[in-house]
Formats: structure tokens, sequence, C-alpha cells
């Protein structure tokens, strides 16, 4: 978040969506890599914002969108590169190449979209935001989405991808990827919360179990301490 000082600042801000056209995720959007401070910032605003990113990326249970514009060498691209350092494999990488819309003429993007450029575990997706023009008359997100697949379904650079790109193909991506991580990690949660149960039981023994407040839950009491005597005494009668 930038402020009066151009500075950035740790603390989120959080904004919840409910509607029925979207899917169930949570997004975390952070500034943008940056290679030097414009006039205003603090010297240290690049590494400010490369540790702000590295504190999210490096968590091995999020999923990194690395972002580049369209008209950016992906060679050169902070984002892949960060991306590459914190998750080697690609397991959670997931590669997005935007302002598709505002290429040069004769140009275009299909190398990094089918990954001959850069390639990933996960497939490039491709989408064209709104622009500032779309912005200043209040196009919506809806109308927006809409313009996004016309662009896509009427390009004949893109046409045969169009089924595989925009923001909403994208979120399913995710999604489904999400549940299908969930899903794997189900077993050893389960084994975990077992293993923390089975340690607190065992703390709980050997603490001893409270005594209760009222006379039966006393006499209770007693009477468990009176069988565990009894069943240890004849342990060592038998020579146990």
């Amino acid at each position: 978040m930038t402020g009066k000082s151009k500075a950035i600042s740790n603390v989120p801000i959080h904004l919840s969506i409910y509607s029925p056209h979207v899917v169930n995720l949570t997004l975390i959007d952070l500034p943008g890599l940056t290679k030097v401070a414009v006039e205003g910032q603090p010297e240290s605003i690049v590494q400010d914002i490369e540790n702000m990113v590295r504190t999210y990326v490096d968590k091995p249970n999020s999923i990194i969108l690395a972002i580049s514009p369209a008209n950016q060498d992906i060679a050169t691209s902070d984002a892949i590169k960060l991306a590459k350092e914190v998750d080697p494999t690609g397991e959670r990488t997931f590669g997005v190449v935007t302002k598709l819309d505002l290429m040069d003429k004769g140009t275009n993007a299909i190398d990094v979209l089918e990954g001959r450029s850069y390639r990933l575990q996960h497939p490039w997706v491709g989408i064209v935001n709104r622009s500032q023009a779309d912005i200043n008359k209040n196009v919506d997100m809806l109308a927006a989405r809409r313009k996004e697949q016309e662009y896509f379904q009427s390009s004949p650079d893109y046409g045969h991808l169009a089924h595989k790109m925009g923001a909403e193909y994208l979120a399913k991506l995710l999604s489904q990827h999400l549940e299908a991580v969930i899903k794997a990690k189900i077993p050893s949660i389960i084994s975990m919360i077992n293993k923390t149960v089975d340690e607190i039981e065992a703390e709980l023994d050997r603490l001893g179990r409270p005594i209760g407040g009222d006379a039966g839950a006393q006499l209770y009491t007693i009477l468990d301490m009176c069988r565990a005597f009894d069943r240890v005494f004849k342990e060592h009668l038998d020579g146990g």
C-alpha cells in the first residue's frame, strides 16, 4: 500500500466479495517488484517490496501467480525469477501474461502462452484487464470479462486458445488446483491431529485427571484410585 510518502505498509487491507459469479478463493495482491526508487520513495523501497513479497511466496502452501506484462521479455521477468527461487519445481507457480491487447502490431505472446519461451509445470494464462478508459466509464467487471472473452475469441493469434484464456478461466484453474492440494493434504492433517490428541491424552494421564467438585465425582475418583492401587498391588504379589 502506498501513501503520501510513496512507501509501503505490511498491514493488509481486507476486501470480501460475495457473488454467485466468483469462486471461493483468497487472493493477496502484493506490490509489484521494482528496480529503482522513484521520487518520494525511500531508497530501501526495492528491498522492502521484495522482503514483503517473500514473506508470502516463501510459504509452502501458497500458490504463486507470477504476473508479467506481454510487452516484457519473460527471461527478464522479476516475478518468474523470484518464483523460481522459492518454488524451483514449479509445483505451485502459475504464469500469467497481461496486456496482450497492448502489444505492438504484428507481435504476439504465443510462444509464452504455449510454453515454448519458458515452460512451467502449470499452463500459462493470458488475461486482458480493463483499460483506464473502461475504468473512467465505470465499466463493471462482468462487462469487462465479456469483452475479454470476445477479444480472445475474435483474435487471429489467440483464437485457438480462447477456451484456456481469461480471468474467469484463471480463477477456475486456481480453484481446482487449491481443491486438489487440500484433498492431498487431508490425510497428513488427520494424522497430525490424531498425533496431537494422543500427545495431549498422554500428558493428561501423566498429570492425573482433575477431581470433580461435587461429592459424586469425588467418590468416583477415589474408587478409580483404589482400583488402580488394587491392580498394581496384585501385579506385585504375582511377581509382575
